[in-house]
């Protein structure tokens, strides 16, 4: 009777070993990347939802593609990890950078609530002071944003991890891949342009020759227009964010990087109509183009929204292609 309780009792233990070793060797991302991600999204929408008022549609439009972008970025972060370029404390300030964005957000939905508070009692100079420190706040989160992008863009992504060139090429292969396809939610890509001197990048639009669209570059988050042109395709500019125009399709915070390409992500829309038409954003409230007759126009990826006799109908727009409506 005693051997079988020992064989057991030996062999729970070594599965409790297992587990326990398991536990602290499994990878931290995927708790925490959820977790994170989640919790920068259900802030971004309460401020999305009660913000507008106080600080402006275009101030909400922008947190909300740095929010995407930080999620993006930390998954990226992940990624790089579990590849074993990252070691953990880099993995740690990609965590912290996060999180410290996440507490800013926050910070910025109790700030809504009090201004909220200040407006119903009456009381405009609090709302006025509240609204100040809402902004600074949407201004250190998006500093927090700025320097998660640079975290990431300075991981080593091109360590050797491997003894084998071959397994070390299809690995980096692979995590490009990987990276690719994280950032297929922006609505640019950066190119290196080794052709490029001096202090410039570029700003590329890739379209079919046919296709018609009007390209404006304004300061970002501003009115003023810096450069346009109707079927543009290339605009050289110093290193900065831009918003970027393709009639009324506006893209936010559009970086330039010095001897880059920055290519807009871009499809066409062929209309095959000949009555009035026109095209909307994806919240259906602000007008992008319209016409009276079949046309091509060329915008930016994403969803817009095709309104014909007062009826509304999806429309996605992907990058290089041709979509028929």
């Amino acid at each position: 009777m005693k051997k079988p309780l020992i064989i057991l009792a030996v062999t729970a233990s070594f599965l409790v070993g297992a587990y326990l070793l398991y536990d602290r060797l499994r990878s931290p991302c995927g708790e925490i990347f959820e977790q994170t991600v989640l919790n920068v999204r259900t802030r971004a929408e309460v401020i999305k939802t009660k913000g507008e008022l106080f600080v402006g549609r275009e101030k909400i439009q922008e947190l909300t593609s740095t929010s995407q972008k930080v999620g993006q970025h930390l998954k990226t972060c992940c990624i790089v990890l579990e590849s074993g370029r990252l070691n953990s404390d880099q993995f740690q300030r990609c965590i912290e950078t996060a999180q410290s964005y996440e507490a800013k957000l926050t910070k910025v939905v109790a700030l809504l609530d009090e201004a909220q508070t200040a407006k119903q009692r009456g009381n405009p100079d609090l709302v006025k002071e509240k609204v100040q420190q809402i902004s600074s706040s949407l201004d250190a989160a998006e500093s927090s944003s700025e320097q998660l992008a640079k975290q990431i863009s300075e991981l080593p992504h091109n360590q050797q991890i491997s003894s084998s060139p071959d397994a070390a090429e299809s690995s980096s292969e692979q995590l490009a891949k990987q990276i690719r396809e994280i950032s297929k939610e922006e609505k640019w890509e950066i190119i290196a342009n080794p052709k490029l001197k001096g202090a410039l990048g570029r700003l590329v639009i890739s379209l079919p020759e046919d296709a018609k669209f009007r390209v404006d570059v304004y300061e970002p988050g501003g009115k003023s227009r810096l450069a346009g042109d109707y079927e543009g395709r290339v605009f050289e500019l110093l290193p900065d964010k831009y918003d970027v125009s393709f009639y009324g399709a506006r893209v936010a915070s559009v970086p330039i990087q010095r001897g880059a390409d920055t290519r807009m992500r871009a499809g066409v829309l062929n209309v095959m109509m000949n009555s009035r038409w026109d095209l909307y954003d994806d919240t259906k409230t602000s007008h992008v183009t319209g016409a009276y007759d079949s046309l091509r126009v060329g915008l930016p990826v994403g969803k817009y929204y095709m309104k014909v006799a007062n009826v509304f109908g999806e429309v996605i727009i992907k990058d290089g292609q041709i979509i028929n409506f």
